[in-house]
């Protein structure tokens, strides 16, 4: 749960980059598969339970790396103005670029 809450937590910020958000969605919904097979896994009453805690330790630990990398990605967009005339446009990204004519502010 603590994971999860700290995944949601990272959505606005990634939500600025497309790309970022493409690979965000994926660990969300590889999240929510893994808790979807733990919880049918745990709620049957002919599962292994010493394979499903091997198979949830594995998983946190895989997702626990993955939310760091993410968070280090999050941390790394940048919001840049740029301005055309009288025009200002705020651009938020990874590696952010002023569009054709702009110049940055």
């Amino acid at each position: 749960d603590a994971q999860y809450a700290k995944l949601i937590a990272l959505k606005k910020k990634v939500s600025a980059d497309a790309g970022t958000l493409r690979v965000y969605r994926a660990l969300v919904l590889d999240f929510l598969d893994v808790r979807r097979i733990l919880n049918s896994g745990f709620a049957s009453s002919t599962s292994d339970l010493d394979a499903l805690k091997s198979f949830a330790e594995e998983e946190i630990g895989e997702f626990g790396s993955s939310i760091s990398a993410m968070a280090a990605t999050a941390a790394k967009i940048r919001t840049i103005t740029c301005v055309k005339l009288k025009l200002v446009k705020k651009v938020t990204r990874l590696a952010p670029k002023c569009p054709k004519g702009y110049k940055k502010k």
